[in-house]
Formats: C-alpha cells, sequence, structure tokens
C-alpha cells in the first residue's frame, strides 16, 4: 500500500494503483484508514 502526494497527473497515471491526496487532511484520513483496516 502506498500514497501519492501532490503528484501530477502523468505520474497518477503511471501508477493508478496508489491512492492519492492533494492535501494534508487527506493524506492523514488515508494513513488512518489504513491503520485502522
Amino acid at each position: 500500500t502506498g500514497f501519492l502526494f501532490r503528484s501530477p497527473d502523468n505520474v497518477k497515471a503511471e501508477f493508478p494503483q496508489f491512492r492519492s491526496a492533494e492535501e494534508y487532511d487527506e493524506l492523514m484520513g488515508l494513513i488512518r484508514g489504513e491503520l485502522t483496516a
């Protein structure tokens, strides 16, 4: 599991298996979701 943070569209397209976040609160939500899963 991994995440992309503020990555450009070409990186998101190249690595669609990773969820992306644009803001810190989104990223923390993704991390917390993984920790509680």
